[in-house]
């Protein structure tokens, strides 16, 4: 670790650090001190960083604002009705949230003492406006996976032109699939979300033109390398969406735009206050660990698993869905499945995910003590829940890394007909798991609580420990992905971000799994991570 003491501090800077999510919005402020040396100003010593104030705005069923309409206005758009592919949003309830979000803020902190916003946000999020920023269509959301045709167009780009702009959920694919949609022959902005909620600081589509950086702009095409549009992609978008406005691009932490008046006006902000190109909700997470030098990885488990690794050099396959996006200097090699925790969700509520949990490094605990546990020989998964079966956890149908099969579906064990719903866990309280002391204390305490229930339960959390272990599975097929294309075979550290973190079941079979090189992550806020590409030189 540096010595601080030689660190060359002129003056401090107070950022604000704004991440938009799939489980809601985030912001963090944070303070830090603007050094001298050039070098050091790249990625400063988190050991310096103050973060001043946190807040959030989480979404619900009643705020998240998802519809089943591609467009605002309908009268403009062909038929269309949307398959079970489909992922759609309301871009304005982010705005309601974001609204919220400030307004929380600024209750707590003089928001005039901000010098710079800095946002992420999730990923192949993307909409269609006009060149005024009228809303053409909602938001085709990052695993929105309905334009299949449109992916079969950027699937005949020439094997040499190697690109992440690939498969239905490419914010490409989304494009030409909404442009095909909309018949106005009007111009179209392409506007990701990132640029929907820096639009709201510094009002640039009004003037027909949509700033976007690099990173998000990624999957639409771009080419980091070269650092322009290639003429494939050019070309695509004349001949099948010939009104697409292509977005302007900037380099992640450096200056936007100013910030518009009506923002001073709303919220206080100083007219020195300035808007900064941001990045990805996956790349704010990996700079939150404390990940910063060559082979650094991050997995980071949120609705969906992210995976990647910092490198000299950057490295595309299109094949297994790899990509590198350009930050500073570096290149973080990686790729984002379809896959995480929304797969728990999508059968389980919360106060269920912690008992099953508790659960089953309550048989992992057991099974280190004893080895006979006749009671579960009929349950293989739970039997031997230190092994890591052949499953993939999927929520839907379709995956983009580290495999890229758009038919893809999970495999998990089969889940009980009769719902967890019917049954009062608190029966057994989780205190009760460390109490137990062998095999045979648990079983005989389960069947006391449950009864004839007690066979739900044990299915249920086969089923459970088979979308855990597939998430190991796509993680650890991602890192011999990654390893194999470096050639340099092991990672100098492994963070790990993301509310799935939490998952204790999940920590104990990747410490079983993976390389053992995990580490503690400094930060788990992406809000705050953002803040760290911030340059101020």
């Amino acid at each position: 670790m540096k010595n601080t003491t030689q660190i060359h501090v002129s003056h401090a800077q107070i950022i604000l650090g704004i991440d938009l999510g799939t489980s809601g919005i985030r912001a963090a402020i944070v303070k830090r001190p603007f050094l001298q040396n050039k070098e050091e100003n790249r990625f400063p010593e988190q050991g310096l960083d103050q973060i001043l104030f946190t807040d959030s705005v989480p979404f619900t069923a009643n705020n998240l604002g998802a519809t089943a309409s591609l467009r605002i206005d309908q009268s403009d758009c062909k038929p269309q009705s949307l398959s079970e592919n489909a992922s759609v949003q309301d871009p304005m309830v982010w705005i309601a949230a974001l609204e919220q979000l400030l307004k929380q803020l600024s209750m707590r902190f003089d928001l005039a003492k901000i010098d710079a916003i800095i946002c992420d946000a999730t990923s192949s999020t993307v909409m269609l406006t006009d060149d005024q920023g009228t809303l053409l269509s909602n938001a085709l959301m990052y695993n929105d996976a309905q334009a299949i045709s449109a992916a079969s167009i950027i699937k005949e780009v020439p094997v040499e032109q190697q690109t992440a702009a690939n498969g239905a959920s490419s914010s490409l694919a989304k494009t030409l699939y909404l442009s095909q949609l909309i018949d106005s022959a009007k111009p179209k902005l392409v506007v990701h979300q990132i640029d929907w909620l820096n639009n709201y600081f510094c009002d640039f589509l009004k003037d027909g033109i949509c700033y976007s950086d690099q990173n998000n702009l990624l999957k639409f095409g771009y080419d980091p390398v070269s650092g322009q549009y290639p003429d494939w992609l050019q070309n695509m978008t004349r001949e099948y969406a010939p009104n697409i406005i292509l977005p302007v691009v900037g380099v992640p932490g450096e200056a936007l735009a100013p910030i518009t008046g009506n923002m001073q006006t709303t919220w206080g902000f100083s007219q020195n206050c300035r808007v900064l190109y941001g990045t990805t909700d996956s790349i704010a997470g990996f700079f939150a660990s404390g990940a910063q030098k060559k082979n650094d990885a991050v997995s980071s488990l949120g609705s969906t698993l992210a995976i990647k690794q910092l490198i000299n050099v950057p490295i595309f396959n299109t094949e297994s869905g790899l990509y590198s996006h350009k930050v500073k200097d570096l290149w973080l090699l990686g790729g984002a499945s379809n896959g995480g925790g929304k797969v728990l969700l999508d059968y389980y509520v919360l106060p269920q995910i912690i008992w099953m949990d508790h659960f089953l490094q309550a048989l992992w605990r057991l099974q280190n003590l004893e080895g006979k546990r006749d009671w579960l020989i009929h349950f293989p998964v739970l039997h031997d829940c230190h092994n890591l079966g052949d499953y993939y956890a999927l929520s839907s149908i379709g995956e983009r890394f580290p495999i890229q099969d758009s038919q893809m579906v999970a495999i998990l064990e089969t889940r009980p007909s009769q719902s967890l719903q019917s049954i009062n866990l608190e029966n057994f309280p989780i205190k009760h798991f460390s109490e137990v002391l062998s095999s045979r204390e648990l079983s005989e305490a389960l069947k006391q609580c449950f009864a004839d229930n007690l066979e739900i339960i044990l299915q249920s959390a086969q089923h459970f420990a088979s979308i855990v272990q597939g998430l190991v599975q796509i993680e650890k097929k991602s890192f011999e992905l990654l390893s194999k294309q470096t050639g340099d075979g092991k990672t100098a550290n492994l963070y790990t971000v993301g509310g799935g973190s939490k998952n204790r079941y999940w920590q104990l079979l990747r410490q079983v799994h993976l390389e053992n090189c995990l580490q503690s992550a400094f930060s788990l806020d992406a809000a705050y991570g953002v803040t760290r590409l911030a340059n101020f030189s």
